[in-house]
């Protein structure tokens, strides 16, 4: 297919014209008009580039791309080798950061509200990032054990998944959830009835916070809540258009 076909299917499919980010939206270094293998991945490193490359891959498609603010503009070191793997590669390189958060269907969000099992009727968007909500606020049908639910995370993530639940109830009906470094929205999902809290990173205050208001917090890992928006969205890709698609897996403790 042709990439710029594939860049403004995924456009639409995100709307992206709802969102200001922190980086470029969409197509961020452009390669191969034709495109045949997609590779995906959560943050675009050498690593990633070079797995992507060696697949053949015409186009990357990833949840943390370039150019964020704050960042050297200077292109030198460990910044142009990234940049040299993609053009001697001819791989276009596709950035989908909050589009891909706040998606209900195929955003890392939402992927987190399937895996804890929420029901898609009981849903709605929170917490806003640059002017638009991101996360997911939901509840269950009937209360669950938050013991449960905290055991289904930490078997879902792995043993280094953070839980603060001293002091909170052992029942629970709403979630609040925000992947990645979400942590900064966690009084604002408990303001809106949360009873247990789902990000990727932990604060310093978080834990205290935690036993002091009576929510559950939970921290997965950034890599870890945010890979499932991004491979969700290359089987929606590999549905519509038939192209071959690849997650390369570069695990981060983070």
């Amino acid at each position: 297919m042709k990439r710029d076909d594939l860049f403004k299917w995924i456009d639409g499919f995100l709307e992206v014209e709802r969102f200001r980010d922190y980086s470029p939206i969409g197509l961020q270094v452009e390669g191969n008009p034709e495109v045949t293998k997609v590779a995906l991945g959560v943050s675009a490193h050498l690593g990633l580039i070079n797995d992507a490359a060696g697949w053949g891959a015409q186009a990357l498609l990833v949840h943390h791309g370039f150019f964020w603010p704050g960042e050297s503009q200077v292109l030198r070191g460990w910044r142009k080798n990234r940049i040299k793997a993609l053009l001697d590669a001819d791989i276009s390189l596709g950035g989908y950061h909050l589009p891909l958060d706040a998606h209900l269907s195929v955003g890392n969000n939402a992927c987190l509200a399937d895996l804890m099992g929420i029901p898609t009727d009981n849903r709605r968007l929170f917490a806003k990032a640059k002017g638009a909500e991101i996360g997911i606020l939901g509840h269950y049908d009937a209360p669950r054990p938050a013991r449960e639910v905290t055991q289904l995370l930490t078997k879902s993530f792995g043993p280094r998944t953070i839980a603060f639940t001293e002091g909170c109830p052992e029942m629970i009906r709403t979630v609040g959830i925000v992947s990645g470094g979400g942590a900064p929205y966690f009084e604002e999902a408990r303001a809106a009835g949360a009873e247990l809290f789902l990000t990727g990173e932990a604060r310093e205050p978080t834990m205290a916070e935690a036993r002091e208001t009576g929510v559950h917090f939970v921290a997965a890992g950034h890599y870890n809540t945010e890979r499932l928006g991004i491979m969700a969205l290359g089987e929606r890709i590999k549905e519509e258009f038939g192209v071959e698609v690849k997650f390369f897996e570069h695990p981060n403790p983070v």
